[in-house]
């Protein structure tokens, strides 16, 4: 997962997609400031585990990221136009594995 950043308007704030149950409390790794979108979707159960954190532009979105990756946190992608599809895909991965 090397290349998990796809091109994005300058104009418009980052996102990272995540899997929840790996998300510590954002206060206690510094990134309390950040908005969270508690579940990706509300009409499919399968993916109240994931959560969408907000990067506003003038944050840096590879420093968030490597604060998330430093405490474990499970980064499906970030800036993703098909993101739901890759949420279900790793539900999908999860329920079978």
């Amino acid at each position: 997962m090397s290349n998990l950043i796809d091109r994005h308007p300058a104009q418009l704030p980052h996102f990272i997609i995540v899997q929840g149950e790996t998300l510590p409390d954002l206060e206690e790794i510094g990134i309390g400031a950040l908005t969270i979108v508690e579940r990706v979707s509300l009409s499919d159960k399968r993916l109240w585990d994931y959560k969408k954190i907000v990067v506003p532009q003038e944050e840096n979105v590879n420093k968030v990221k490597l604060l998330l990756q430093e405490h474990h946190v499970a980064i499906l992608c970030i800036d993703c136009p098909d993101y739901l599809e890759i949420c279900l895909a790793d539900a999908q991965a999860t329920e079978g594995g």
